[in-house]
């Protein structure tokens, strides 16, 4: 009987004018997305490795090491992860860039949106959105009037005329409406990653990107079973078809547009966080007073070191002997060997001044940092428990490798962990070469410091397993409210009066 429904609902629907116009607007929504997402990795990809390429020519000619080096640091940019060929995430928002220098330990910079304005307007076209916002819609249309619609038009009481089960009626409308909803999502999607594997081999997934775009797809149909179920919930607790569509209507609009945003606006308010420029100023209102501790320290150091050499040097005699020349020398000795302690010292004095000023750095923005981690895992934790969106957002875009935890807090994490490689590589530097804070080159002659380049080759994205057990949560809510949505429909149409 339910699979009789179910050939009847295909049939009866597969030719209407809803059907087709879902087919083709997803057909060609996700393939422009998938092509344009093609295009914007590997065009990503191909920056990366020529802003590498440039940084690494760079550090072959540095002419001030202090100055070029060790203030000004290098540069080290992010490889996105292939699946945001799918799902972009925050690719747009996210650091393509980090710089590693003595002074500030690791900053960050330069998103998709500096290069490219407009698509801070309008936003990146990619399957989240497809399905979020389009698909999501579709399914609302396809169940505003499944059980209301029925009863307007008198075909629901024409239905129970023969003997059925309202039970394997509601579940047949429930199979029927759901695969017409999902055929035109899955074919233009199968279609579109043959486009990628033929006609674009710079996106390259490999066995476990396949197992991670398996769990997307689940996300995406658990997603679009929520709205189904939503639709069909409503539909059979009320009379009407234009009722059913409006109250849908302004739950869609909740669920996709409010409770997201009204989840980061609680949680800035409950849990403020510094703005950066603060903490900039803070940080720099601090560098003064270390700044002229050391040079105090240096001004003293070159006093003793003067007076040192000049009460040690021997008065020249009237007439210039053998004897005063030999103490000459061993005074021009004792003056080297004070001149190169002094460097010694003065490179000792620039680590542990640099050093301090790191930490003091580091320190700022690991506060900042905490606290912004609080504010927004309060608004993540929120939004996903209140939205079925957001909490698809959250899950498709930790399994492409492509969120905020899986993709651009592991990139700056890493980038943060080479900060201290990165001093103690230049400070055993300027140990060898302590003419370097002084003379900037050395020598007249530029100097190459590329082979201290970070090798960023060693940076990892987030696991599998990692993935996995950060989205259940999400696919968890998703699984939830279908259950509870489709449970209170079937209860809502076993009451529901069919004259």
């Amino acid at each position: 009987m339910i699979w009789d429904v179910v050939r009847k609902e295909i049939r009866t629907n597969i030719s209407t004018p809803k059907v087709f116009i879902t087919y083709i607007v997803c057909t060609v929504l996700i393939l422009s997305a998938l092509v344009t997402g093609a295009v914007t990795y590997t065009q990503m990809v191909e920056d990366a490795r020529q802003q590498t390429a440039a940084e690494k020519d760079r550090l072959k000619n540095v002419f001030n090491y202090q100055q070029d080096f060790l203030v000004a640091g290098q540069n080290v940019y992010r490889v996105p992860s292939a699946l945001s060929v799918l799902v972009s995430g925050v690719e747009g928002d996210s650091a393509r860039r980090g710089n590693v220098n003595t002074m500030a330990g690791a900053t960050f910079d330069v998103s998709k949106f500096n290069s490219t304005p407009v698509l801070a307007v309008f936003g990146l076209l990619d399957l989240d959105f497809i399905v979020k916002i389009i698909l999501s819609l579709f399914a609302i249309l396809f169940t505003f009037d499944a059980v209301s619609g029925e009863k307007e038009l008198g075909t629901l009481k024409l239905n129970f005329s023969n003997p059925m089960k309202r039970s394997s009626f509601i579940i047949g409308k429930l199979i029927g409406n759901f695969v017409l909803l999902i055929i035109p999502f899955v074919i233009p999607l199968i279609m579109g990653l043959l486009i990628l594997e033929f006609f674009f081999p710079a996106v390259q997934l490999n066995g476990e990107d396949w197992v991670r775009l398996g769990l997307i797809f689940l996300a995406f149909m658990l997603y679009l079973l929520v709205f189904y179920s939503l639709g069909m919930m409503v539909s059979s607790l009320t009379k009407r078809s234009s009722v059913s569509f409006l109250v849908l209507l302004m739950l869609w609009v909740f669920f996709i547009s409010i409770v997201p945003r009204g989840a980061v606006l609680v949680a800035q308010w409950f849990h403020e966080v510094p703005a950066l420029e603060e903490v900039k100023k803070d940080f720099a209102r601090g560098i003064g007073p270390n700044t002229g501790e050391l040079m105090k320290k240096l001004r003293t150091k070159v006093q003793e070191l003067q007076q040192q050499l000049i009460s040690t040097r021997p008065r020249k005699p009237v007439v210039v002997t053998d004897e005063y020349r030999e103490r000459m020398r061993a005074w021009e000795q004792q003056r080297d060997q004070a001149s190169q302690e002094f460097q010694s010292w003065l490179a000792e004095q620039y680590q542990e001044f640099t050093q301090k000023i790191q930490q003091e750095g580091m320190k700022k923005v690991e506060e900042m940092n905490k606290k912004q981690n609080v504010q927004t895992q309060l608004a993540v934790n929120i939004s996903r428990y209140t939205s079925p969106a957001a909490a698809l957002t959250f899950s498709i875009q930790r399994l492409a490798k492509s969120g905020v935890y899986s993709s651009d807090d592991i990139f700056q994490e890493q980038v943060r962990g080479t900060v201290a490689t990165f001093s103690k590589n230049a400070t055993d530097v300027v140990k060898q070469h302590p003419e370097y804070l002084n003379q900037g080159f050395g020598g007249g002659q530029p100097i190459d410091v590329s082979d201290q380049y970070i090798d960023t080759t060693s940076f990892k994205h987030e696991s599998l397993d990692v993935s996995i057990a950060s989205s259940l949560v999400d696919l968890a809510v998703l699984v939830l409210l279908s259950v509870v949505f489709i449970a209170v429909a079937f209860l809502a149409f076993i009451r529901y009066d069919v004259r």
